[in-house]
């Protein structure tokens, strides 16, 4: 997986709980989605009523998710 500056923009800005972040694989186009549950601060600020996980990036195979979760809990 290449770390570009949208993703580096994504993990400072994003407002989300690092140990919250996992993939799943997406029935659909059967690519895997990086998510994570957004802080109670970050949804108040967007005034937003939602259940609160946002995907913060899109991988084809399991080892990119893999690397893009560690990337976004910072364990890289």
């Amino acid at each position: 997986m290449k770390i570009t500056a949208a993703h580096e923009r994504i993990r400072n800005n994003a407002g989300y709980i690092e140990a919250s972040v996992h993939y799943s694989k997406r029935k659909f186009d059967k690519k895997y989605e990086v998510v994570a549950r957004l802080k109670d601060t970050t949804m108040n600020e967007l005034e937003l009523n939602i259940g609160g996980e946002v995907v913060l990036d899109v991988q084809n195979n399991r080892q990119d998710a893999l690397a893009s979760v560690r990337f976004f809990r910072r364990q890289d």
